[in-house]
C-alpha cells in the first residue's frame, strides 16, 4: 500500500512581525536581491515606497503538508514522487495550517484528523501517516496565485480547482486532492474549528516540506528561500538543526550530498533596525558574498544541476546548469550600494 505523509512542523521558525516606523504596518514585506533589481536604478525610495514596491509574505506561520511517498501502480503520475509535497491549507487565506493568531495544531489534533481521514480513505490504496518535517520548501500566497478557500459548508459537494497543476497529465493528482478535500470537509474536527472561529484545514496544496526522504532519481538542485528582510547569512542546510546553521554556503555541503536529494537552504534573519538602510545593505552584501556567489559558482561548475531563488512574495527565478552561460550574464545593481551580484536567472513566475 502506498503511503502519504502528513508532515507536521517542528523547527519551522516564525518570521518577525515588524511595524514600519512611518506607516505602522505589520509584517515587513520580504526582500530578495532579484526583486530589488526590478525597482531599477532610481533614487533611494522612502520607507513607504519601499513597502509598496517590494511584495513579500504577509503572514508567515508554521505549515503542515502531505507528502507523497513510495512506489505505486495507481494512476498518480510519477512526477509526484519527486515533486514538492502537498500543503494543507487553512481557510484563513495563507499557506498555513497553524493560524498566526491561533492555537497551534498539536500532534494529538493532527493524529485525530488523520485517523478520521484514513477511515474515509479505507476503500482506496492510500493511507495517511504523521511525520515531522526535517526541512522545508516555502513560498508565499501570491506565488501560487491561488484563491482563498471558503468554509467547509459552502464547499460541500463541489469540485475545487485549487491546484496550479491543471494539465491533463496531472489528472491523478487532482483526483487525489479532491478525494482528500471532500474528506476534510466532513470532519468533526474542522467543524469544531469553524464553530470556535478558528481556521479549519480544508484544502490540499502542492507545496510544503519534506521529511528526509527523496527518491534516488531526484534531480540535484540548490534552493534558497527567503521569508524576511535581508538577511543575515543564516540557512538550514539539508538535515541540519536550526541551531547549527552555517554562516555561509560551504562547497562541502554540496559535494558530500550522497543521496542525490535537493539541497535546501532556508535564509532567515535576526533583524533589529530594519529601517536602517546602511545596515540593510551591509546584510545584502553578506548574503551576496556568502550565499549567492558560491551558489552561482556551484552551478557553473556543475556541482548542482539547477538553482532556484524564490521570494515568498511572488517572484520565482530559475536557472539550470545548461542555461547558466546563456542567462547568468546580467549584473543586478543593488540600490544605495555599489556592490553588484551576477545573475543569469530566468523569471518563471510573477505576480
Amino acid at each position: 500500500m502506498a503511503k502519504l505523509l502528513l508532515v507536521v512542523p517542528k523547527l519551522w521558525p516564525h518570521s518577525m512581525a515588524i511595524k514600519s516606523p512611518s506607516s505602522g504596518r505589520k509584517n515587513l514585506k520580504g526582500l530578495l536581491l532579484p526583486k530589488i533589481a526590478r525597482l531599477g536604478l532610481r533614487n533611494r525610495p522612502n520607507w513607504n515606497q519601499l513597502l509598496e514596491d517590494i511584495s513579500g509574505i504577509a503572514n508567515a506561520a508554521q505549515s503542515a503538508a502531505i507528502y507523497w511517498l513510495g512506489e505505486t501502480t495507481d494512476s498518480l503520475p510519477s512526477w509526484l514522487c519527486r515533486a514538492d509535497p502537498l500543503h494543507l491549507r487553512t481557510a484563513g487565506g495563507g499557506l498555513i495550517a497553524i493560524p498566526p493568531n491561533d492555537d497551534e495544531l498539536t500532534l494529538e489534533e493532527a493524529q485525530t484528523l488523520v485517523q478520521a481521514l484514513n477511515q474515509c480513505l479505507a476503500s482506496t490504496t492510500y493511507q495517511l501517516v504523521i511525520k515531522t518535517a526535517t526541512h522545508w520548501y516555502m513560498t508565499g500566497e501570491e506565488a501560487l496565485d491561488l484563491p482563498v478557500v471558503p468554509n467547509s459548508e459552502s464547499l460541500r459537494g463541489r469540485f475545487i480547482d485549487n491546484s496550479p497543476f491543471r494539465e491533463p497529465r496531472f489528472t491523478g493528482a487532482q483526483q487525489l486532492r479532491t478525494e482528500l478535500e471532500m474528506c476534510l470537509f466532513d470532519q468533526a474536527w474542522n467543524k469544531q474549528q469553524e464553530q470556535a472561529d478558528k481556521a479549519p484545514i480544508n484544502g490540499v496544496w502542492f507545496w510544503g516540506g519534506v521529511a528526509g526522504y527523496q527518491p534516488a532519481t531526484a534531480c540535484r538542485r540548490f534552493q534558497i528561500y527567503a521569508d524576511a528582510p535581508l538577511i543575515k547569512g543564516c540557512a538550514r542546510a539539508g538535515r541540519q538543526s536550526i541551531d547549527t546553521l552555517p554562516q555561509k554556503l560551504d562547497p562541502r555541503l554540496i559535494t558530500h550530498c550522497k543521496t542525490g536529494a535537493d539541497l535546501l537552504f532556508y535564509i532567515d534573519t535576526v533583524f533589529q533596525n530594519v529601517h536602517d538602510v546602511k545596515q540593510w545593505t551591509q546584510q545584502a552584501e553578506v548574503l551576496d558574498r556568502n550565499w549567492l556567489r558560491p551558489a552561482w559558482q556551484a552551478l557553473q561548475s556543475g556541482l548542482v544541476s539547477e538553482l532556484l531563488l524564490i521570494d515568498p512574495g511572488c517572484l520565482m527565478l530559475q536557472c539550470s546548469h545548461q542555461q547558466s552561460r546563456r542567462w547568468w550574464r546580467r549584473w543586478w545593481r543593488i540600490w544605495s550600494t555599489n556592490s553588484l551580484f551576477s545573475s543569469q536567472l530566468t523569471e518563471t513566475s510573477t505576480c
